[in-house]
């Protein structure tokens, strides 16, 4: 080895070594920065030879890489898309669970005291002050069941809601991926390595997996690429086909003004909500149609039978005036709403005479109506399954299916929360793994910053002692 070699193996070191150092001191800076991955130089001997065809001994820069796992990735993405369904189901239930248990509590208490009321006053049905009771009692039921629905839709409003600012959090890191695609595709075409863009990239595929259930793939540039069942192909390099939400009439088990998910094909739109299962737009989908809804059908079932029944009874009494056939609830001609929409007849809200307590006119102590009335109380009205306003068998009384309402809505909340701790588990314990991969630990960087100033300095030394050397034959030439 001539003493310029040396020379240049010194340069060769102290290069390789300096962009080493660089790159451990960056792992350092950026050790708390989220979605980052530690990055590597690889060193290899030099394997360029001379123009006399002899191998330059020395050291040099392979490339730069950063330590990823796409395996682990893809099973974050993958786990990430159920937890963020389930996540989304819990929360939005756990809401449920609140309005339902205390307003269908409170209804119960005052239907039962509208039926009550009436017991009382088959005693004495010749007591006006009673009469007077039942109307206020009518009057608070009524208010009980319009509040409850009130408060139901009002989730609803909002599951719509989070609903549409999930898509557009989609559409947002949808772009954010395909701007990335373009720029990697720009750094590396240019011979560089942009592996920040990638880490961010992944870190935008994985938040979007919460959102969204899809299936991503890297194409031969080197893009990821997304698509989803029945919403098609969302990102494809760097172009990206948004998905948007419109409120739309009612259709299966969708209400009325509800947003459907549509994405665009062509200069069309089409339908995608019942493909969407996963992620939390999956999550607040199925909570809205599947639980939501169906608790709305129970409730207005409810409100329904119990106006109807009372009114048959009662339309068919007479009140302290004498006068028939007059109902105690103004009942809408749909089961569907009812709760929202039932309210005390105009005759009976503005005359207590007119609650009929018996069949016969001009006999005082005549109370059959307001016995049956009461009885209604313990009568079998509802279907098992009032939630989807089915005809089967009335096996339950009022009481039974307000309870059976909040219970259904229990074991689901139940249900739910060990779906979502168990899916934490698993996504917390991959993140751990990825962490353990691609995380900066900060003890091996010190060890990897010393060891490449070792080199550094060793290098420096080097080319010092093989200008000493040149130095000296330059003077034994003089």
């Amino acid at each position: 080895m001539s003493v310029s070699d040396i020379l240049e193996v010194g340069k060769q070191g102290l290069d390789a070594n300096r962009q080493a150092l660089q790159t451990a001191s960056n792992n350092v800076a950026n050790a708390n920065t989220p979605g980052y991955s530690r990055q590597r130089v690889q060193l290899t001997t030099n394997d360029q030879p001379t123009q006399g065809q002899v191998r330059l001994p020395g050291v040099k820069v392979k490339e730069t890489i950063r330590i990823h796992d796409q395996f682990v990735q893809n099973q974050i993405i993958d786990e990430s898309q159920i937890l963020g369904a389930a996540k989304a189901r819990t929360l939005g239930l756990r809401r449920i669970e609140n309005t339902v248990h205390n307003d269908a509590n409170r209804v119960g208490d005052l239907v039962n005291n509208f039926f009550n009321d009436f017991r009382e006053l088959s005693a004495n049905p010749e007591v006006n002050a009673l009469r007077s009771n039942v109307t206020f009692a009518a009057k608070e039921a009524v208010t009980g069941f319009r509040s409850l629905s009130t408060n139901l839709v009002g989730v609803r409003d909002d599951l719509d809601m989070q609903i549409s600012v999930a898509v557009g959090n989609v559409n947002t890191l949808a772009k954010e991926i395909a701007d990335l695609n373009e720029k990697i595709t720009h750094f590396e075409s240019k011979g560089d390595a942009p592996l920040e863009l990638m880490d961010r990239r992944d870190a935008a595929v994985r938040e979007i997996s919460s959102k969204l259930g899809f299936q991503d793939s890297t194409d031969g540039k080197g893009h990821v690429n997304m698509s989803a069942g029945g919403l098609g192909v969302l990102v494809n390099g760097s172009t990206v086909n948004e998905i948007l939400v419109m409120r739309t009439p009612e259709k299966g088990d969708k209400a009325a003004g509800s947003y459907d998910v549509f994405v665009r094909d062509g200069e069309g739109l089409r339908l995608a909500t019942q493909h969407i299962k996963e992620g939390e737009i999956g999550g607040l989908i199925h909570t809205r149609d599947k639980v939501l809804n169906p608790t709305l059908n129970h409730l207005d079932e409810i409100a329904f039978k119990f106006a109807s029944k009372v009114n048959e009874v009662h339309a068919a009494g007479v009140g302290a005036d004498g006068l028939t056939g007059r109902n105690m609830f103004k009942v809408p001609a749909q089961k569907q709403g009812a709760a929202s929409e039932i309210d005390v007849s105009y005759e009976v809200a503005t005359n207590a005479g007119a609650v009929a307590t018996g069949f016969n006119v001009g006999a005082a102590g005549d109370n059959r109506v307001a016995l049956a009335i009461a009885e209604i109380q313990n009568s079998p009205l509802l279907t098992d399954d009032p939630g989807k306003l089915s005809m089967g068998p009335e096996r339950q009384t009022l009481n039974e299916s307000l309870n059976s309402l909040v219970g259904k809505v229990a074991v689901q909340v139940e249900h739910e929360d060990h779906t979502l701790k168990h899916q934490e588990a698993i996504v917390g314990q991959l993140e751990n793994y990825r962490q353990s991969v691609s995380g900066v630990n900060l003890d091996e960087e010190a060890i990897s910053i010393m060891q490449y100033q070792a080199c550094f300095n060793a290098s420096a030394k080097a080319m010092k002692m093989g200008d000493e050397l040149l130095q000296t034959v330059l003077s034994i030439k003089d």
